[in-house]
């Protein structure tokens, strides 16, 4: 079986973001519902050493993400009758259970040795499929059922940010060649934490990549909403002790709601 330190950089952290919708899903003013997070972690075998990157921000933050993308997901669904949802980076991602039902193809992209662990908590089917490759080499795009790119939704959940900016550069023109039009939802780091962030995590999995606001036209993106974090559940960021004059969009993390351009030239 493939164990928790045979992983190595940012996917180790799949396991994180687990826990963290597990320990969220037991609380009595949870955010999510999430039985079958609550099973996965029970059943998976703990990496001790990821103790020292776990904490209460970063698990509401976690559940916070999965919150919004689960939102936006389920919207998303309505609307588009033969809706493609691509998660990449899937990790040990529990949305198709929570919110695809309704997806006539789910796809979860990650790197081999991810999507053989995943294998050990979940089968795939017809409709919700399994795919081991690399984001940056775009073979993956070639498992795509064949679908318009308005029905494609693509979700990017806590994998970006560890992408070099040149790689995430390349990834982005690559899908907007093959998908202009799709949707895409993603986290996003601002550029100010980035250091705080890389304090927390080591040398394990380093965040290389963070955006501001104003830079996302960059990346060919059509902005259509962000959520900030720090001003989703104040109660929960009070409860940890986060001041309310501390929890503004210019500190906080956010995550994108947006449609990709066609390529330019």
């Amino acid at each position: 079986m493939t164990e928790p330190h045979d992983l190595s950089g940012p996917t180790r952290s799949l396991l994180l973001t687990l826990r963290a919708r597990a320990d969220e899903s037991q609380r009595t003013d949870a955010l999510l519902n999430d039985p079958q997070a609550v099973d996965w972690w029970q059943r998976a075998i703990r990496d001790s050493a990821q103790d020292a990157w776990y904490n209460p921000p970063f698990q509401l933050a976690a559940a916070l993400r999965a919150r919004i993308l689960d939102e936006w997901t389920r919207a998303f669904i309505a609307q588009q009758p033969a809706a493609c949802v691509v998660e990449l980076g899937a990790g040990l991602s529990t949305r198709y259970n929570r919110v695809g039902q309704g997806a006539a193809h789910w796809l979860e992209v990650d790197l081999p040795d991810a999507i053989a662990y995943r294998r050990h908590f979940e089968q795939e089917t017809a409709v919700h499929r399994f795919v081991a490759g690399s984001l940056l080499d775009g073979e993956w795009l070639d498992d795509l059922p064949d679908v318009a790119p308005e029905s494609v939704l693509l979700l990017a959940d806590g994998v970006l940010m560890f992408l070099p900016p040149v790689a995430l550069h390349n990834l982005m023109q690559r899908l907007r060649h093959r998908l202009p039009g799709a949707t895409f939802s993603l986290d996003v780091v601002r550029p100010r934490t980035l250091a705080q962030l890389n304090a927390a995590l080591g040398d394990q999995a380093p965040v290389a990549w963070s955006v501001s606001e104003t830079e996302l036209d960059d990346l060919g993106l059509v902005v259509d909403e962000i959520r900030y974090l720090l001003l989703e559940a104040p109660e929960r960021w009070r409860m940890l002790g986060v001041p309310d004059d501390r929890r503004t969009a210019e500190a906080s993390g956010y995550l994108v709601r947006a449609r990709l351009l066609p390529p330019t030239g």
